[in-house]
């Protein structure tokens, strides 16, 4: 085994306790809607694209969109990313500047046949995390009132483990006309299967506060729990067809199965003190079972590219959460959609005399409607990104950057602008699996 395993399980440790510190997007007004803000399945390569990846894979890199194009990945690989996440919030004249950082995902994939490819994964799937506050009086008379305090609080979220499989089904082959005795391939169909494991839970509470006028102050606190453990699956298909020498087209469509995800619900309502420890609870629920209706998702893409050289492509989600459901309450959500395009380009994989000639260069946009209404119109995020892979230990690694600026929900009350960096690496090695000989 080349790969320094040591090193491979140092920086598992590392990342995945980061995992656990980590776990924080900043305050997202938005995600006390539904299950929070939903994560891109993207790894960083395809976050430099606008998000495109349903339709695209280079070999270089796992593709985590669309679990057919993993078996196009014929080496083991390992890769791991991060994020940071600076935005300005805005409500009228009033703004707030949140900067925050999270692990973005951990992944290791390898040929496990001839044409079968396997790959884990971890990485959130959504995440909650809000704070809003305002105050009000509560009038006892004519002239004497109290002031009482409100706050909104959410955390936590739902994360994704993977079990990811890929097949090349189907390689068809013709005559090179420049030489009958070499054979062309022709077309090629892929399918995939992704088992995703979700687990995690979702805090929420709100508080009043009433300031007495002696200085003393009495608190409410109603608090929400949802715990969610349940599996979802994901299958895929591609096709690929010649066009030309070194030119390729791709369609490719994944259909993500609906679930009703088991959960479990605690409520509770407390009376704390001033140091907002709970004197009084009373449980209103108690682990309540019940679901969270996820809907199904449909993906398509189109990408044209010629093999290790460029990539250009679009690819189009739709998801209806109008119909998503909590313990059979409607979320109130509306359906959404989403369209990537974008590519990327490698001047020369082979070059000696040239660094960056072998460094990938990428681009890309990406607008969506949000599931979120509000004020009865829905929410709307659109961005543009650009990054880069660079060539690490001869070849064997990338260092993946990617930028996305942009801007969510500019038709609603609240506004976000937002500048995202993403960091990670790709390391890979091509002798796990051979068969030792000796001599």
């Amino acid at each position: 085994m080349s790969l320094n395993v040591k090193r491979v399980l140092t920086l598992l440790l590392v990342f995945g306790a980061g995992t656990l510190r980590a776990q924080t997007v900043g305050n997202s007004p938005y995600s006390v809607l539904g299950i929070g803000d939903l994560y891109s399945p993207g790894f960083i390569p395809s976050a430099g694209m606008g998000g495109l990846g349903v339709s695209n894979a280079n070999g270089f890199h796992v593709n985590h969109v669309n679990p057919a194009l993993l078996a196009r990945s014929r080496i083991a690989f390992f890769e791991a990313g991060m994020f940071l996440h600076f935005k300005g919030l805005t409500e009228g004249e009033r703004t707030q500047q949140v900067r925050s950082g999270n692990i973005n995902y951990l992944s290791f994939a390898f040929p496990a046949g001839r044409r079968w490819s396997l790959g884990l994964s971890l990485m959130p799937y959504s995440r909650v995390d809000y704070t809003s506050r305002s105050t009000s009086l509560l009038f006892r008379g004519i002239t004497d009132f109290n002031i009482v305090n409100y706050t909104y609080r959410g955390t936590g979220g739902i994360t994704q483990a993977n079990l990811t499989n890929g097949w090349n089904v189907l390689n068809t082959y013709r005559s090179d006309p420049k030489d009958p005795t070499k054979r062309l391939l022709q077309q090629s169909l892929y399918a995939g299967l992704e088992a995703t494991f979700l687990f995690g839970n979702i805090n929420r509470e709100a508080t009043s506060e009433i300031q007495t006028g002696s200085g003393g102050n009495n608190e409410v606190a109603f608090t929400e729990r949802t715990n969610v453990t349940d599996f979802t699956f994901k299958p895929g298909l591609a096709y690929q067809l010649r066009l030309k020498d070194r030119l390729y087209l791709n369609a490719v469509a994944t259909y993500t199965f609906a679930a009703d995800v088991n959960a479990k619900r605690l409520t509770t309502l407390q009376r704390r003190d001033a140091l907002e420890q709970p004197v009084t609870i009373d449980t209103l629920e108690d682990l309540t079972g019940g679901s969270l209706f996820l809907p199904s998702q449909y993906q398509f893409g189109l990408s044209l590219e010629s093999p290790f050289r460029w990539t250009v492509g679009a690819d189009v989600t739709y998801q209806p959460w109008s119909k998503y459901q909590a313990f059979g309450v409607n979320g109130e959500l509306s359906d959404t959609y989403q369209v990537s395009v974008g590519g990327e380009f490698t001047p020369d994989p082979n070059s000696i005399s040239s660094y960056f000639k072998r460094a990938t260069y990428r681009l890309g946009a990406n607008y969506a409607q949000l599931p979120y209404n509000v004020n009865g119109q829905q929410l709307n995020d659109r961005s543009v990104s650009l990054g880069t892979s660079l060539p690490m230990a001869r070849g064997f690694s990338d260092l993946n950057l990617s930028f996305a600026l942009g801007q969510r929900g500019t038709n609603g009350p609240i506004q976000e602008n937002y500048f995202k960096v993403f960091l990670g690496f790709t390391l890979r090695d091509n002798q796990w699996f051979l068969k030792r000989k000796i001599d």
